[in-house]
């Protein structure tokens, strides 16, 4: 295999084609001549390839050398633009090779600093630990489920709940029905059990709340209901018996003194 042309065999190349006479050429037979105008003109007879034992052969190495006028000069011109074009892929290749040597670089520096303990969502806004889900992502995810599953199915909601045996409770014996009811507190009590930091009574399945005026009757272990203070409701909670809708946080009024 030959070696690569580089300029310095182009630039011989071209000086032989400058040093011939001016083309383009055309053959006649074994003979070929210089042209004026595209017309072959006799009195600018350039050379012959006679062979008197092989006239076709002659005719046909005329014909090679007369294109070769104009073959040689575009053959070089379009090794020149490759030349160049490779030349202009190399840089580019090498300028992308850099980048991402730099990038490599950064991305390295990065994984070796310690991540700070309060990372900020890229969903939300708000912070959250490192390592941990961000928990106001995953409340507002846990409120649109609850009301999508509402909207589908709006018995299944912990608001204006009808419940029904045989639906939402199993089937029970007289003995084991839930017999209470609620029972409406006075204020005194309210403003007794307020004072020790109870904020109210929350089913242990966690879908219904009652405000401290509106106490829940002991009942079965369908219903149960426990008491609950303000660090249980850190996102607060609505009293769902009838007609009341009072925040489980919200403050009770000073309750007044009689003289």
């Amino acid at each position: 295999m030959s070696a690569p042309m580089g300029e310095q065999r182009l630039a011989e190349i071209l000086a032989r084609v400058g040093a011939a006479a001016p083309g383009p050429w055309v053959s006649d037979g074994a003979e070929f001549y210089g042209t004026l105008g595209g017309v072959l003109m006799i009195d600018l007879w350039v050379g012959e390839t006679l062979d008197i034992d092989d006239l076709p052969q002659s005719e046909a190495n005329a014909a090679f050398v007369a294109a070769a006028r104009s073959d040689v000069p575009e053959l070089v011109a379009e090794v020149q633009r490759l030349l160049a074009e490779r030349h202009s892929t190399n840089e580019a290749l090498s300028d992308a090779a850099e980048t991402i040597r730099v990038q490599r670089d950064r991305i390295a520096e990065l994984e070796a600093l310690t991540p700070a303990p309060i990372q900020t969502c890229q969903t939300c806004g708000a912070g959250y630990n490192l390592g941990q889900p961000c928990q106001v992502c995953a409340y507002r995810a846990l409120v649109a489920a609850e009301l999508k599953r509402q909207a589908e199915d709006p018995h299944a909601g912990p608001l204006h709940h009808a419940y029904e045996l045989g639906r939402d409770l199993p089937e029970v014996t007289p003995q084991q029905e839930w017999r209470g009811g609620t029972e409406l507190v006075p204020d005194r009590e309210i403003y007794a059990l307020a004072a020790t930091g109870l904020v109210g009574y929350r089913q242990n399945q966690g879908r219904l709340l009652h405000c401290l005026a509106h106490k829940p009757v002991p009942a079965s272990r369908y219903a149960d209901f426990h008491e609950v203070m303000a660090d249980d409701l850190p996102d607060g909670g609505i009293c769902v018996y009838r007609h009341c809708g009072r925040d489980l946080l919200a403050q009770w009024p000073t309750p007044e003194v009689t003289p």
